[in-house]
């Protein structure tokens, strides 16, 4: 009789947990593993659309998202000299997709989906330096000497995946590695944030309001907006 399939998840971010829970409510053994020692999520506010809500729907979990979310209603897009120039009402995606989008704080969200996954299924401390496979089996090997087999390996652990800078060397040894792949990572998009002490909602009444409103603006023939 074969021994049941073992996944093995790199990284404990937004990705990886979601790839946990959905494993945890399809029966599949899973193991997550996590660089940091103790788990606090990064980040200020995100978004989620019309093509991940549904997936939070079918998880149960829709009520809970809604206590820590507002929903999205506009984004109203202006040029450098403060013009608008345009405007999205995502009220309007309700009749086409079923879903307006959502704002949360990145921490509540992190916070959300952990409480989903056993405790017993998330390893801290295990920083992947390398990893091996054959036909059948995929080993990891951690920076403090331990290491761990499963049947398939999930690489969500970020930008700088270990996961992947370990295949690239693999495939490059091979001499398979593509040109583009080699390159170095490049930043395509730049965000500023803003981050105020709490306010009087008498004298800025926008806190009050049940939904959330984007501001973009666009420069001229600038690098970033």
């Amino acid at each position: 009789m074969s021994s049941p399939t073992t996944v093995l998840i790199a990284g404990a971010g937004l990705g990886g947990l979601m790839m946990a829970i959905l494993l945890d409510r399809a029966g599949i053994n899973y193991i997550v593993f996590e660089k940091s020692e103790h788990l606090s999520a990064l980040g200020s506010a995100t978004n989620l659309g019309c093509n991940v809500l549904p997936l939070f729907a079918q998880l149960g979990l829709e009520d809970e998202l809604h206590k820590i979310s507002k929903p999205s209603s506009t984004v109203n897009v202006y040029n450098e000299t403060m013009q608008r120039i345009g405007h999205i009402n995502y009220e309007e995606y309700i009749s086409t997709c079923g879903y307006v989008s959502r704002t949360m704080a990145r921490p509540d969200l992190h916070a959300l989906l952990l409480a989903q996954v056993p405790a017993s299924k998330v390893q801290l401390g295990k920083k992947i330096q390398e990893i091996s496979q054959d036909a059948s089996k995929v080993t990891i090997l951690c920076s403090d000497g331990s290491s761990f087999q499963g049947d398939l390996l999930i690489g969500s652990d970020g930008a700088y995946s270990k996961v992947r800078q370990s295949l690239f060397r693999q495939l490059d040894k091979q001499h398979l590695l593509p040109k583009v792949d080699a390159e170095n990572l490049r930043a395509c998009h730049m965000s500023v944030l803003g981050i105020t002490r709490p306010v009087n909602p008498e004298q800025y009444p926008v806190v009050r309001e049940p939904g959330t409103r984007y501001e973009s603006v666009i420069g001229t023939n600038k690098p970033n907006t």
